[in-house]
């Protein structure tokens, strides 16, 4: 049997990891609930520097230190794959997120969205743990959701 594969945002590791953040309540149930059902947790090396961002400039030191400690048993632990991009920009998955800005051209999305969006499209991912309306007008699904 094959288990799901779920890509996990920034937002969705966000709300997960920050009690204080506006989803925990809805995240935090739902987070359980990929774990209990043994989805496949994927995320990406450019997820992770914008979480540490976010957790950094929205808790104190002792806090952030703790959150990134509990994020780093997380991902360690192999509770999460991790898929890591490379800096070469003449790659041509540098080209095909580009494409993404292309496709949605109306919308304000960030180059990781871009990047979250072809890792999914690539692996075949049609589900996201995030609060991003973005996954939703690329063509994704959004769990826990934000309707």
């Amino acid at each position: 049997m094959t288990t799901e594969q779920v890509f996990v945002d920034t937002g969705g590791w966000f709300a997960v990891l920050s009690a204080d953040d506006k989803f925990h309540h809805r995240a935090a149930p739902a987070y359980q609930a990929l774990l209990d059902a043994n989805a496949e947790l994927v995320t990406s090396n450019y997820v992770i520097a914008e979480v540490v961002t976010l957790l950094r400039r929205h808790a104190s030191w002792a806090d952030f230190r703790n959150l990134v400690a509990k994020f780093r048993f997380i991902v360690e632990q192999g509770y999460v794959s991790l898929v890591n991009i490379g800096s070469r920009q003449d790659s041509p998955l540098h080209e095909a997120f580009l494409q993404w800005f292309e496709r949605l051209p109306v919308e304000r999305l960030s180059f990781t969205d871009c990047v979250s969006f072809e890792i999914m499209a690539r692996l075949n991912i049609r589900r996201a743990f995030a609060f991003d309306r973005h996954f939703e007008k690329a063509g994704f699904h959004i769990i826990p959701g934000i309707s």
